[in-house]
Order: C-alpha cells, then sequence, then structure tokens
C-alpha cells in the first residue's frame, strides 16, 4: 500500500545517474506513475526506485511523494535495487557501482 513520505528522508538527492529529459518528461506526467520504492530498514528510509521521480517531484516544489514503504535490511534493498536495475537493461556490475557511490557520500 502506497502512502506519502517526505523526500528530505530519502537522503541528498541523486544526480549522478538522473537524465534531465527524463526528469522534465516526468514532471508533466508525475501524478499517473506508480510511487516510488522505498525500504525501511534499521538504518532509516532507502530509495531503491524512483530517483526520476523524486526529481520531478522536487522540480515542482514538492516536499513528499507517494512511496511503496517495504520493510528490510540494506541487503534486502540492495538485492531489489539490482534486480530491477536489470528489468530496465542495467548491467547488474553499473548498478553496484551508481549504489556504492551513492552510498559513499
Amino acid at each position: 500500500m502506497a502512502r506519502r513520505v517526505d523526500i528530505e528522508d530519502l537522503g541528498p538527492p541523486a544526480t549522478d545517474h538522473v537524465n534531465r529529459r527524463r526528469v522534465e518528461e516526468y514532471v508533466a506526467n508525475l501524478d499517473h506513475m506508480p510511487p516510488v520504492v522505498v525500504y525501511r530498514t534499521p538504518e532509516g528510509l532507502l530509495l531503491v526506485d524512483g530517483y526520476h521521480r523524486v526529481a520531478a517531484a522536487l522540480r515542482l516544489g514538492r516536499t513528499s511523494i507517494e512511496a511503496d514503504i517495504r520493510d528490510g535490511t540494506r541487503s534486502d534493498a540492495l538485492e531489489f535495487a539490482i534486480a530491477n536495475a536489470a528489468k530496465q537493461g542495467v548491467a547488474p556490475e553499473s548498478a553496484l557501482a551508481a549504489i556504492k557511490r551513492r552510498h559513499q557520500r
């Protein structure tokens, strides 16, 4: 079940792999898109799918976004993110490298 989460609770916005053109397309359609996927872990909330949707929401001046919140560990979130990236044609190695860059900040 989706519910709204504060975008600031998802950590700093990702910028290294966000396509600006896609963000602009999402701005026009954000209210008709599926919720982002967030894992609630012992360390806090982790966004695992929906970086472009979050960027579009921020572009629109929004402070919250609809999210599918799942309980799990950081490892569960990582597995989901890599599997989801593979469905979108991203090599697992590339997905893992992007995740590592994001979480080293």
